[in-house]
């Protein structure tokens, strides 16, 4: 009776406490696994998403602080990029807008040689101009 005891209650308890442990290790592992399905999900057009933190003030819930801190940083990141590549845009325009207006201007009709001389000073000033800011650009990009 006692062997046969030991046979079914050996196996039953291990059985047992092998499901228990296997459930509780999910349980504790389930916050980790939220935050890399949502880290994943993640892109550069969800920037403003942020990771789950758990309630429960441990490393994990210290470690999806930071990193929700890390994607408002980048966010403010994307963001001041966003802003001056529109304001970089917008000032090479304004050179190329005059220039190609005052080429159009001069292939449309003959012109003088003194009106040539002057589209020649305006388009060297634009170009002067445009070119000064390209430099500033790839200033910029190396203090990057």
């Amino acid at each position: 009776g006692l062997l046969a005891f030991f046979l079914l209650s050996i196996p039953a308890t291990l059985g047992i406490a092998g499901v228990l442990s296997f459930t509780l290790s999910r349980q504790a592992t389930k916050p980790i696994d939220d935050i890399i399905k949502k880290a994943k999900a993640i892109t550069a057009r969800k920037i403003n998403e942020r990771l789950p933190v758990p309630g429960v003030k441990d490393e994990i819930h210290e470690l999806a602080t930071t990193l929700n801190g890390l994607l408002d940083r980048l966010q403010n990141a994307f963001i001041s990029q966003e802003a001056f590549v529109a304001d970089a845009s917008h000032q090479l325009k304004t050179p190329l807008a005059i220039l190609r207006g005052e080429l159009d201007m001069v292939r449309r009709e003959n012109r003088t040689p003194e009106e040539h001389k002057e589209f020649l000073e305006s388009a060297s000033q634009e170009i002067g101009y445009l070119s000064r800011m390209v430099e500033q650009l790839r200033i910029l990009a190396v203090q990057q």
